[in-house]
């Protein structure tokens, strides 16, 4: 039962890793996910072989407001530069960003963190009660 428990958990750190490493590579999280959940160290090394989604990342620097787009070469430029670095056009300034709040997590952010809290819980408690097997499974006890 103990090699279930620690195989389960592994499975699930490889999911959650997997997660982080696409997250990471602008593929969003939920690829890497399921590549950890269903093929476990396997589907780590596959996430971390991927390559990057250069699309995928420049929508969020743009969303993010922490850069902006060159007018002359339209490459990714950082909200406050004067001048582009790759083809050294004169850029207009920027007001500064506004500071928003943080956004809430979502409700599936907060539900998958309290599963993942609860199974870290559940695996801890159990390696650490004592819970062992019995010293005869059988219930014949040796004679002397």
């Amino acid at each position: 039962m103990l090699e279930f428990v620690m195989l389960l958990a592994l499975w699930l750190v490889c999911a959650v890793v997997g997660a982080s490493v696409t997250r990471s590579k602008g593929r969003g999280s939920a690829p890497g996910a399921l590549l950890g959940l269903f093929l476990g160290p396997v589907g780590l090394l596959i996430t971390v072989i991927l390559p990057k989604n250069e699309g995928g990342l420049e929508a969020e620097q743009l969303e993010a407001g922490d850069r902006r787009r060159c007018p002359q070469c339209a490459e990714l430029v950082r909200r406050e530069a004067l001048k582009c670095r790759f083809c050294a056009a004169e850029l207009t300034p920027l007001p500064a960003a506004e500071s928003q709040p943080a956004p809430a997590p979502s409700p599936r952010r907060l539900l998958a963190a309290a599963l993942v809290m609860a199974a870290t819980i559940l695996l801890v408690s159990y390696v650490f009660s004592g819970a062992r097997a019995p010293a005869d499974p059988y219930g014949i006890e040796a004679q002397p």
